[in-house]
């Protein structure tokens, strides 16, 4: 069953799907509880690729170098990797949940004050952009080569 005609919450494993946080072309990625044994319970966003989504086998790929891009740079500006899963026909990417706004909305919450994002911090969130860019784009496989 595709992940898109469930309602939330709903239950994946050991985790439990709370909310959307964004969708795409290849997938979604969903904020979720991990459950797990003696009550360990922590807040992970899940990036679910499968089917029902169009060019699954690219997609799958796709999310398996994001995967070993994730788990090999190692950045504040760079989600954790957690897992990488095959679930009810579901692969799933779990990583580490930041909490707080996403830049569209401190942008539309700056902007609905009438003003625009101060210099100081535009330029200081396109540092970190460029930084974790950069660990990502720097990473190389066992040869040396650029990781793909």
């Amino acid at each position: 069953m595709s992940t898109g005609s469930r309602k939330l919450p709903f239950r994946l494993s050991r985790y439990k799907f709370i909310d959307v946080l964004g969708k795409g072309t290849q997938g979604a990625v969903y904020l979720a509880e991990l459950e797990a044994e003696l009550g360990f319970r922590r807040k992970v966003a899940i990036k679910i690729v499968g089917a029902g989504t169009g060019g699954a086998d690219r997609a799958v790929k796709s999310l398996a170098n994001e995967a070993r891009a994730l788990a090999a740079a190692h950045h504040p500006s760079v989600v954790g990797v957690y897992d990488l899963a095959h679930v009810e026909g579901q692969y799933l990417l779990v990583m580490e949940y930041v909490e707080g706004p996403t830049l569209s909305e401190a942008i539309r919450y700056t902007a609905s004050g009438g003003r625009a994002l101060a210099v100081g911090d535009t330029l200081r969130i396109a540092e970190q952009l460029a930084d974790g860019l950069a660990c990502v784009h720097a990473l190389t496989d066992h040869r040396g080569e650029p990781a793909p």
